[in-house]
């Protein structure tokens, strides 16, 4: 494994106003041999503004360490945000070489 593979988070704006300057977080979750899971992060983005019906493309660089099934959680923090829908998680499927 370890080569790298770009993950690309779309943020989304269904919302009435337009949104400025928040960052995008991503974070693998691991879920240890107790059956708890731990998130680690993957890398944060800022992104400059989303407007109302609209999208933005956020890219990060990973370099997975094994193969198998992993799982993601990506979170934009949004100050003003009023109804915390800012978080998505996402299943990838990492083959061995």
């Amino acid at each position: 494994m370890d080569e790298s593979a770009e993950i690309t988070v779309v943020a989304s704006n269904y919302g009435t106003d337009d949104v400025q300057g928040f960052n995008v977080s991503l974070y693998q979750i691991v879920r240890e041999d107790d059956g708890s899971e731990n998130e680690i992060l993957v890398g944060t983005s800022p992104v400059d503004s989303v407007e109302v019906n609209s999208f933005s493309d956020v890219t990060f660089d990973y370099a997975p360490a094994e193969s198998g099934n992993l799982r993601f959680k990506a979170i934009a923090d949004i100050e003003d945000d009023v109804l915390g829908d800012n978080e998505a998680r996402i299943y990838v499927k990492v083959y061995p070489y």
